[in-house]
């Protein structure tokens, strides 16, 4: 959200601006396998799913080292 610029004083009326980004899920998903494999976005997802929760659960591994509760009690959608 911002305000319009001339009308920065909060206390006098003004203009406030939302902006919405609107991306289905299939765009979604086509960026998370990154620019070079859109072409063959479904094919290369799953690996690529399969690398991002790799990370996670070495990102959660060093966090629990550090003394970081980690909630354990979730779970990934059906599929990932």
């Amino acid at each position: 959200m911002s305000r319009d610029h001339p009308l920065n004083d909060v206390n006098q009326p003004g203009a406030y601006f939302i902006e919405f980004n609107l991306r289905s899920e299939k765009e979604q998903f086509r960026q998370l396998v990154g620019s070079d494999k859109r072409t063959v976005w479904q094919q290369a997802l799953p690996a690529e799913m399969k690398l991002l929760k790799e990370e996670r659960q070495q990102a959660e591994s060093a966090l629990r080292k550090q003394g970081v509760n980690i909630d354990e009690a979730y779970r990934d959608p059906p599929g990932f």
